[in-house]
């Protein structure tokens, strides 16, 4: 980010200019450094590099003789609201077998974000490729995937609930329902 042009005066002579933090000077529209020095009549600016950090506020001193000014840069809040996403429901499954979800791309925050699943049949998430386990790091883009184990009775749904940030969504398996055969003579 680089400040509006201020205009020095008020004196006489050459004057040297210093900025703390990493900012950098620039006097007349040219870069100068962490220090430069200017005479009545220049116009000096301030050049610096936010902090990477969400919601962190960087400062820098800029003084010229008894001059002392400060400007400070503070990022925004990360947004850990990710737009809605949902996984498909399966039914008709067999009991007691580990079953995997569909694969589904997240999106809309600033990343990383942990995703974390709780549920019943011991459910566990991945992202892309990598290895399952019950909470990850997720950046933007990246797809999740979940795997449980459905119930070992029959006509049983077994539901498994992930959170991302601000956002939940439950994933629900159900159990195919048991043939009976009916009474008779073979």
């Amino acid at each position: 980010y680089t400040t509006g042009q201020a205009e020095v005066s008020g004196f006489f002579g050459e004057r040297t200019v210093t900025a703390t933090n990493g900012a950098l000077i620039l006097v007349n529209g040219g870069l100068q450094g962490a220090s430069a020095t200017v005479v009545a009549g220049d116009r000096v600016q301030l050049r610096m590099d936010a902090s990477s950090n969400f919601s962190t506020a960087k400062t820098t001193t800029m003084t010229m003789g008894s001059l002392v000014t400060t400007w400070t840069i503070t990022t925004r809040a990360q947004d850990t609201t990710p737009n809605s996403f949902s996984f498909t429901g399966l039914t008709e499954q067999e009991p007691d077998t580990v079953v995997t979800s569909n694969s589904v791309a997240v999106s809309g925050f600033d990343g990383p974000l942990t995703a974390s699943v709780s549920g019943q049949g011991s459910p566990e998430l991945k992202v892309g490729s990598g290895s399952w386990g019950t909470s990850v790091a997720v950046e933007p883009g990246q797809s999740i995937q979940l795997r449980m184990t459905t119930s070992p009775d029959p006509s049983t749904a077994r539901e498994a609930v992930v959170s991302l940030g601000s956002a939940v969504s439950a994933w629900s398996v159900a159990t195919k329902a048991y043939v009976t055969l009916g009474s008779g003579a073979c």
